[in-house]
C-alpha cells in the first residue's frame, strides 16, 4: 500500500490479511509498530527583557504552542521566590531589583508524553532616588552683578557604577547638568525647583519642590538736602544714597524751572557747575526716577542748597 500517516503516537497494532480471488482461502499476519511521542518543545517570548523598578515592573510571559498540535500543561518559577505560575499566557510584576531566571516546563498532556523547560533571564534596575538641598531659599538681588546667587547641593543616591546623569529645571526657563550647581537668579519672584536623576539603565525619578527659592531685592534712595563744592573733598557733589537701583536719572533745574543738569549715573552726581561754569550759591530743584530690584518703580523730587 502506499505509506500511512498516523495521526497520533503509540503503541499500534498492524493485521494484513490476504484472500484469494479464486477460492477461500485467506491468511492474515499481525505485526506491532511504536510510533514514539514527538519532543516537546518549550519555548517561551517576553514583552520585555527586564527595566526599570519604578512602582514595580510588570512582565508578559506566552509560551509556545507544540510543534505537532499537542496540548501542552505551562508552569513557571520566576526566579524571585514568588509562587509557581500556570498557564499559556501569564503576567508577573517583579517587586525588587536584580538579575533573575525565569524557568517554564511545558509537559505534554498526552499519556507517556515527556515535558521540556527553557530559561531566560530577567534583570531588573534599580532607580535612582533624586533628592537635593537649597541654600540660602530666600536670596536677595546684588546691587552690582545683578543677580542673587543661589547654590544647589545635589543629595541624590544613584546605585550605579556607571554613574548618573542629572537635570536641574530651576523654573525661570533656564536649566544645568552639573551635579551641584550655582544659579543666578535675575527677576523676583517664587521658583519651582526640580531635579530629575537618571542612571545608565535609562531609570528615572525626579523631586520637585514648589516655590523653593524665593528672590527678592532691596529698594532704597535718599539725597541730601544741601552740597558743598568747594573743593575740601567733603560734601562735593550732590548724589543720592542707594540701594537696589537698577535703573535711575537725576534732573537738577534752577529756580525759573530751566534744567541744567541730568544723569543716568548713580555714582556721578552734581558738581555744582553749569556749562562748565560754578553754580552760584541757592536753592536748586531736583527730581528722580527709575527702579529698585524688587519690582517698585520710584519718581520723587525736592530742593538742594548749594552753599560756597
Amino acid at each position: 500500500p502506499n505509506p500511512f500517516v498516523y495521526g497520533h503516537w503509540g503503541i499500534k497494532d498492524i493485521r494484513l490479511t490476504i484472500t484469494s480471488q479464486t477460492s477461500t482461502c485467506a491468511d492474515t499476519s499481525m505485526k506491532t509498530a511504536t510510533i514514539l511521542p514527538p519532543d516537546v518543545n518549550a519555548a517561551f517570548s517576553t514583552n520585555i527583557d527586564g527595566g526599570c523598578l519604578d512602582d514595580g515592573l510588570e512582565v508578559q510571559f506566552t509560551a509556545a504552542q507544540s510543534n505537532y498540535n499537542e496540548e501542552y500543561d505551562y508552569s513557571w518559577d520566576f526566579g524571585d521566590g514568588s509562587d509557581i505560575a500556570t498557564g499559556q499566557y501569564v503576567t508577573h510584576t517583579y517587586t525588587q531589583p536584580g538579575t533573575f531566571y525565569v524557568k517554564m516546563i511545558a509537559r505534554s498532556q498526552q499519556e507517556g508524553g515527556g515535558e521540556d523547560f527553557e530559561y531566560k533571564t530577567i534583570r531588573i534596575y534599580t532607580n535612582p532616588i533624586a533628592n537635593f538641598e537649597v541654600l540660602p531659599s530666600v536670596s536677595m538681588i546684588d546691587n552690582k552683578t545683578l543677580e542673587a546667587r543661589v547654590e544647589f547641593y545635589n543629595l541624590s543616591q544613584c546605585n550605579d557604577t556607571s554613574g548618573c546623569s542629572y537635570l536641574w529645571e530651576f523654573g525661570d526657563g533656564s536649566t544645568a547638568i552639573s551635579r551641584d550647581v550655582t544659579h543666578g537668579y535675575t527677576e523676583l519672584g517664587k521658583y519651582d525647583v526640580r531635579l530629575t536623576v537618571t542612571n545608565s539603565a535609562g531609570c528615572i525619578d525626579t523631586l520637585t519642590k514648589p516655590q523653593e527659592v524665593e528672590i527678592i531685592g532691596a529698594g532704597e534712595i535718599e539725597f541730601p538736602n544741601a552740597f558743598t563744592p568747594n573743593g575740601d573733598g567733603l560734601n562735593d557733589v550732590f548724589r543720592p544714597v542707594s540701594q537696589g537701583v537698577i535703573k535711575y536719572e537725576l534732573f537738577i533745574y534752577n529756580r525759573w524751572g530751566e534744567l541744567i543738569f541730568t544723569t543716568k549715573d548713580l555714582a556721578a552726581g552734581w558738581n555744582g557747575t553749569v556749562k562748565g561754569e560754578p553754580a552760584k550759591p541757592d536753592v536748586y530743584v531736583w527730581k528722580a526716577i527709575g527702579n529698585f530690584t524688587n519690582g517698585r518703580g520710584f519718581e520723587i523730587a525736592g530742593d538742594v542748597t548749594l552753599i560756597r
